[in-house]
């Protein structure tokens, strides 16, 4: 039984999750463009179409100070920004988001 247990805390310890998952829903009725969507260290460039969904992993593997993730994008030729998922010392708050972009507005919920 004890080497049981040393075998699950092993397993709990290992697995060290170095990416969060962001699912990003255009629920606005405009093409997006120019959408970057970082946390310093990682960026991911793309575009959307309305009414589209994608998923983007940002990873986290060599980050080892505090910070915040953020999206900036261009809607109606007007750039804007949103921050979302602080993190400290490389480890954030929490490995799953969901944004949805409205018309003049990005709602963020974590899951």
């Amino acid at each position: 039984m004890k080497h049981l247990f040393i075998f699950f805390i092993f397993i709990l310890f290992s697995c060290n999750n170095h990416k969060i998952e962001i699912k990003i829903k255009n629920n606005s009725s405009k093409k997006i463009e120019k959408i970057e969507l970082t946390n310093g260290y990682d960026f991911h460039n793309f575009f959307m179409l309305s009414k589209q969904d994608t998923i983007i992993y940002l990873d986290f593997k060599d980050v080892k100070y505090d910070g915040l993730c953020g999206i900036k994008y261009i809607q109606n030729n007007s750039l804007k920004s949103t921050k979302f998922c602080y993190y400290s010392n490389g480890v954030p708050d929490f490995y799953n988001y969901f944004l949805i972009i409205e018309n003049d507005t990005v709602i963020i919920n974590n899951k």
